[in-house]
This record gives structure tokens, sequence and C-alpha cells, in this order.
């Protein structure tokens, strides 16, 4: 996505059409492909029964997003230059989520548990009983 956003900050009037058609039907795939697998993780990571409360309640933080963002990259285009200004501003914090997520994974796989879930152990008391026995079972297998 971060990548898609420096690209629309880059396109000119003259760049050829179906660069600019191909730019914006990747930016977009980009922009929708995160839905499916974010849920999923949520309603894994939620407590049991629970997969409906976590995901509705992210999904309504989440979304949110699509009411704000029109208006802030409206906003931006309006008083600082132009849609050009407001794709290259979107893209620092795309940039900035991807470097955390990097570094989140190198950390999580080289000094967290598997399937260590603090968040819903410390909020709701959920002791993890079903990621210990799909552990349990995963080591058996090796």
């Amino acid at each position: 996505m971060a990548l898609g956003a420096f690209a629309m900050a880059t396109l000119q009037t003259t760049t050829p059409l179906w660069l600019v058609v191909l730019v914006m039907l990747a930016f977009g795939t980009a922009a929708i492909g995160w839905n499916g697998v974010y849920l999923a993780e949520v309603a894994r990571a939620a407590p049991p029964g629970a997969a409906g409360a976590a995901t509705g309640g992210t999904l309504g933080f989440t979304f949110l997003a699509n009411v704000l963002a029109p208006i802030g990259i409206g906003l931006i285009a309006q008083y600082f230059g132009g849609l050009r200004t407001a794709y290259a501003l979107l893209s620092v914090p795309l940039l900035i989520a991807c470097a955390l997520f990097v570094r989140l994974k190198v950390a999580s796989s080289s000094q967290l548990p598997m399937h260590k879930n603090s968040f819903f152990n410390v909020r709701t008391g959920y002791d993890g009983a079903i990621l210990q026995q799909k552990r349990r079972s995963l080591e058996h297998l090796q």
C-alpha cells in the first residue's frame, strides 16, 4: 500500500492512461486485500465465543477511516498543494507501519512463544487452553 500511495504521488498528467490504470489497480488491490486476513486473525485471537464481538468491535474503528480519510485527503490536497502531496504524505505512515510490522515479525519469531496472546489473557482471564492444546498436538506431530 505504501508503494501504491507513493506511485500515485508520482503520476503526472502526461502519464499514459494504461500506466495510471495499472498503478490504481495495484493500489486498490493492496488496499482491500488485507481485510480477510485481518478478520481471520482477530477471530483467531478472540476468546472462545467472542469472535463476533471482537471482529465487530475492531471493524467499527477500522472502517471509521473510510469516513475520515477522504476528508483528510481532501483537506491536505486543498491546503498543501494538491493530490500529489496528499498521496506522498499518505505513504509516510504506511511505510512506518511496514517497518513496525517487520520489527514485530522479527521479534515475535525470535523471542515470543508461538501463538501467545497476552492481550486476551490479561483483559479477559482467558487462559489460552485451546492454544496450548493446539501447540501440544503440533509438537506431537514433530
